[in-house]
């Protein structure tokens, strides 16, 4: 349920669609998208016309993701761990939305450029979002719970109340998604998801991708402003 539950918060959350969509019609298909997830992303590329092989390892999120496709030859998933992926062809474009990569750890990072660089095209681009880190280090050691939205599970009628709160031990930001759902007669029935945000320089991100040779644009929005350390996110896209 829980899954289920991530889809129905996530799936109104669209300002940063625009941007990977301009990023598919700049370079192209197919796309492979990394974290794939309930589709959030995929979805939009595939109804804009772009071909996209999505990877997730989680079977709930994907059976969503199945649920929500109509009979579609322009899309491919898999369920599988990005940081062991192995697919029969390459792409000009690999994007990691939805902040996931900056939950990798060191090794995980590794062996995700390791793999982008066997599935990308030879002038392939890999691109991905995360919060900027350089403001999330100085945040308090824990951050309160806030109500953040409340919306209606379909299968029951109940609303459900969404709050989030997160620690800070000065080398993750632990974020935690409250899904509380109001039975009747009072009673809450809450399901937790957690996410754990490394706190990395960005200059480590930039060194680690100028490794494997990738030429690095940055942006602090998903309208391509200027990335500062003021920005609200650190957007990457890195070109062969």
């Amino acid at each position: 349920m829980l899954a289920e539950l991530y889809h129905l918060h996530h799936q109104t959350h669209l300002e940063d669609i625009p941007f990977w969509l301009d990023l598919a019609e700049k370079y192209g298909d197919p796309i492979l998208e990394l974290g794939c997830g309930t589709g959030r992303v995929s979805l939009p590329l595939l109804h804009q016309g772009f071909k996209v092989t999505g990877v997730d390892r989680d079977s709930e999120m994907l059976g969503i993701l199945k649920n929500e496709l109509e009979s579609n030859d322009k899309f491919e998933y898999t369920e599988q761990d990005f940081t062991s992926l192995s697919l029969p062809k390459q792409f000009p474009l690999i994007i990691m939305p939805c902040n996931t990569y900056s939950t990798l750890k060191d090794e995980d990072r590794k062996s995700v450029l390791e793999i982008v660089e066997n599935q990308l095209e030879e002038k392939g681009t890999f691109a991905f979002s995360m919060p900027n880190p350089a403001w999330m280090v100085d945040l308090p050691s824990e951050g309160e719970p806030e109500l953040e939205e409340i919306f209606v599970y379909p299968k029951s009628g109940n609303a459900v109340q969404v709050s989030s709160a997160w620690t800070n031990d000065g080398n993750i930001i632990k974020v935690l998604w409250h899904y509380d759902q109001m039975l009747p007669e009072g009673n809450v029935k809450r399901f937790t998801a957690e996410t754990e945000h490394q706190l990395i320089a960005p200059s480590k991100y930039f060194d680690e991708l100028e490794e494997y040779g990738f030429k690095i644009n940055t942006y602090g929005d998903f309208d391509q402003t200027t990335y500062s350390p003021d920005s609200e996110y650190l957007i990457i896209v890195a070109e062969k």
